[in-house]
Parts: structure tokens; sequence; C-alpha cells
């Protein structure tokens, strides 16, 4: 069927906007320019932008593709390709290794009942058969990888165990796999050591694939460059931030950084989501050394007096390898967004030195019982960012958009408003980024960042995922109180050429693909 969208003003992500019609047949643009009288289908887009579709380079809706509900959260924001298997964390592999390990996803990646899968081929199966509602580019994680290959020990894999961790890369990779993500605060990952990520990451440079990282001791970036540097593999710094005191020298500096690695040759490009909080599980205020072995076994160590004053004292004094947010951000700025049972629900939206002034604890008892009498399930908002390095890292000419939204209740709101907020916040009222500029950071430039062919552009022969909105009324409505409200402005949303969203409201299309990687 063909669709044409008329009369609206047509933005790449290079060159001026231009007032065209578009003309979309068979799943690819046919013509950009002026369209005949008659269609099956047409979309009027007067006083409207006409754009490549928006790809969310750093997704977890790893779990929530797989629903028979689809979410329609990224859709209905222009969103039509999403990279999951971020921050080490995937569906799949899982063996009997895992058993702490697909736990822990769980509070990344949402419910995994009845998704987690043994096998990677499974995986991808179930993903091609699954009711998509956006495009889909699967990275493997690391922790899988690591808790296939050795559980969640924190020592370094034996000779065996780092080659059986690149075999089961290798076969990833040779069934259409984009690449591999590391998480470096959650376990296993942050047991291991550079030289590990290393050797995995050559194996993704010879196929010319991805390394998505969070990084171990963010802002610092040393790490992720050492290892691109080391493989040649094309890196990705995932959700950068600038956390802490003296933000404008420093993100000034780490930027620099960025820029001179890609002097020398690397390809190293990095993702940021439009708001000053970052959220997570709150396991990860409680020290490295605590997580050993699982999550049964960081529970166990909680209810255990000497190993429980410990970790707090740790929280509070910190190392030259680990800080807590709870100390970094501040204990009034850290606040529980969701947790699993209905008896502490009434703790969601408060922060922990609020919850410990009700309880009569200490800002750590108060983190420490609620981890335990939740089982691990708590998961976390840290305001610890400045608005300025949130813009200046905005204006960065190699920084994508990623939304990192972790699924839930009550998720941060940036699942459901990070790339209309770009447009409405930093393109219409700061004018910080051009129109142009803007849609290259969420289409085109993470589209060759991928190698992601026929996609990302508005042109002749490329794959009709497009957005069409209103500049004037684009605007993130999710808030910290009310996450899951939908944005204005977003008038029609195109995917592999079918009309997903009309008049902003989905159309119940599935019209997502499982993209797999061809071998490079």
């Amino acid at each position: 069927m063909s669709v044409v969208i008329r009369g609206g003003t047509v933005v790449n992500g290079t060159g001026a906007p231009v007032r065209a019609d578009v003309v979309v047949e068979d799943g690819r643009v046919v013509s950009v320019g002026t369209a005949p009288e008659y269609a099956a289908s047409v979309i009027d887009a007067a006083g409207c932008i006409v754009c490549p579709g928006f790809i969310d380079m750093h997704s977890h809706n790893d779990y929530f593709l797989l629903d028979e509900e689809p979410f329609y959260g990224k859709l209905l924001q222009g969103v039509t390709t999403e990279v999951v298997g971020n921050c080490g964390f995937s569906a799949a592999p899982f063996n009997g290794n895992c058993r702490g390990f697909s736990r822990l996803c769980a509070t990344i990646l949402g419910n995994a009942r009845g998704k987690a899968d043994l096998s990677w081929e499974n995986y991808l199966n179930r993903l091609s058969r699954a009711r998509l509602v956006t495009n889909v580019v699967p990275l493997v994680g690391h922790g899988n990888l690591r808790a296939c290959a050795m559980g969640e020990s924190d020592r370094t894999p034996s000779i065996g165990e780092i080659g059986l961790m690149e075999e089961m890369l290798k076969e990833t990779l040779e069934q259409g796999g984009w690449g591999f993500s590391t998480g470096l605060i959650y376990p296993p990952g942050v047991f291991s050591r550079t030289e590990e990520i290393v050797a995995l990451a050559r194996i993704v440079a010879k196929r010319g694939a991805l390394y998505a990282t969070h990084m171990r001791k963010e802002p610092f970036v040393d790490e992720a460059l050492e290892i691109a540097r080391k493989s040649g593999v094309s890196l990705q710094i995932s959700h950068m931030k600038m956390p802490g005191e003296g933000r404008r020298r420093r993100t000034q500096e780490i930027l620099g950084e960025i820029d001179r690695a890609r002097k020398e040759g690397l390809d190293v490009s990095f993702d940021q989501y439009p708001y000053t909080a970052s959220s997570t599980t709150a396991t990860v205020l409680l020290p490295p050394w605590m997580h050993e072995g699982g999550l049964s076994s960081l529970l166990e160590r909680l209810g255990t007096a000497g190993m429980r004053e410990k970790a707090k004292e740790q929280m509070v004094r910190g190392s030259s390898e680990w800080q807590s947010s709870l100390t970094r951000a501040g204990a009034d700025r850290v606040i529980v967004s969701q947790v699993a049972s209905e008896k502490n629900r009434v703790y969601e939206g408060k922060s922990f030195a609020e919850i410990a002034r009700e309880t009569g604890k200490s800002p750590e008892d108060a983190v420490c019982d609620l981890i335990l009498e939740e089982r691990g399930a708590v998961n976390m908002i840290v305001f610890s960012m400045s608005e300025e390095s949130v813009r200046q890292m905005m204006r960065h000419h190699r920084g994508f958009i990623g939304s990192d939204g972790l699924p839930g209740r009550r998720p941060h709101p940036r699942l459901w408003g990070t790339f209309p907020r770009v447009l409405a916040r930093y393109v219409r009222e700061e004018k910080l980024l051009t129109l142009t500029e803007a849609v290259w950071k969420m289409s085109q430039g993470p589209a060759e960042k991928l190698g992601l062919k026929g996609r990302g552009k508005m042109e002749p022969g490329a794959v009709a995922d497009i957005v069409v909105f209103d500049p004037e009324k684009v605007q993130d409505r999710a808030t910290y109180e009310d996450p899951c409200l939908p944005p204005d402005g977003i008038r029609s949303v195109i995917v592999n050429g079918t009309v997903a969203v009309s008049d902003g409201r989905p159309t119940g299309a599935a019209a997502g693909h499982l993209l797999l990687r061809t071998a490079g």
C-alpha cells in the first residue's frame, strides 16, 4: 500500500530542511518531492516536521518485547528502532550458573517470568515471532557470558572459562548479534579486569561489531578508551553523565579525551538522556564485595552483623576504587522509585534520608533493611548531575540519544519522555541544538554507528521508518511523580512502511522487525 506524507518539512540529519511530499511504497521511501494527487493513504503533514524514525541507542526493553501486549511507550515518542542488551544484561543466554544473575536481570529488565532463554538462538527465534512495534537491534550482555561461564565469582576467569565466554560471544555474532555490552558496576561484570574485556572486544572488533559499556567509574573514560585502543573495537559509551563536583571543567576534560581518541583513529561515541537524574537498582549502593556469589549471598551478608557494619562503613567512607551514590549524591537525593511488595510501597517517592528519619535509622541502615526486605527488588532514582553538564554533552558532535529507561510500574520518566524532551527543551526552547543536529543525533548518527543499512535517512530507497511531529507542540509529559505519560506532538509514526501511530495513537500494527547483523 502506498502512503503519501503531504506538505511537511523534511529534515534529514544533514543538509537544510526542505518542504516536500514523501511517498512510501512497499516499505521504502520512493520519492521526496512532489507526490501524485492519488494515494491509498495520505498523512497531512502541513506545519509538521517529517524525519527519519528515532533510534534508541540504549534500551532495556529486552523482556517487554516478548510480551503479548506490546509496550507503546517508545513508539509514541517516535522511536522506530531500539538497541537492547545493554549494561551487561540481556535476555539470553542463561544456564544453571546464572540463578542469582537472572534475579538481578529482572530488577533491570523487568518481569522475566517465562522470558529468560537458555540459548541465544532461541531468544532470537522468539523475538522474530513476537508482536514487535519497533525494530530491535540485540546485543549480548557480558554479565550473561560471565555468569554462564563461571557463576558470580569475584575471581579472574581461568583459561577455559575465558575460552567459553569467547565461544559464546562468537556464537551470538554468527547468529546475527550486533556486539556485546558491559555493566562494570554490576555483578558479575564488576569483578572483571580490563584484560578480560579486551579479549572479548577483540572478537567483536574482528567482525566489525559494537562494544557498549556502562563504565566502571563514571565519568572516567580511561578504561573504556584503553579497551578500544588494545582491541580496535567500535566503542559506544553508555549514558554518559557527570556526577559529583567540578562538573563543568571535568565535562570539558572528558569530552576532550574522546576527541583526542577519535583523532587517533578510534571509533568512539556516546549516548545520553536529557535528565539530571539517573536510575538503577539500589543494590549498587552496596560495595562490590557484597555481591560476590550473587543476590542470595548478598542478602545473607546483609543479615550478618559484622559484614553489614563493614558495608555501612564503606558506604560512608568509600575508597579509591569505589564510592556509593548514597554518599556522592547525598541520601536526600537518592529516591526509592519502585519496590516489589505492597508493604513497602509507602516508601516509593521518598528519599533514603526521609525514610531514615521516619524509621529512626541511619540512611545506610535504611538502604540495607529495604534491600533485605525486598529481596533486592528495589529501584532508585539518583539526582547527581547538573543541567550544565547535560547541555555540554548534548552539544558534542559524537553524542547520540538513549533512553536507558528501566521497565516497571514507576519508572524514571526517561522511559516515556526522552526523545520529545530533546526536541522540546533543547531545540525549541533553549535552541541549544538545531533541528537538523537533533535529528542526526537521534537517527542518522546512530544508524551509521551501528551499520544499519538503509535506515536513518529520508531519501529514495531508504527503509520507511518515519516520524511526523509538530515542532511547536512536541513535548514530553512524563514526570518523576507521574512517569508513564505519553508525549504530545508526535502525530504519526511509520515503521517499515506501515503506519504504526496515527493522530498520536497506536494503530495496533506490529510492524517492527528483528534486525540481524550480517558478518562484517
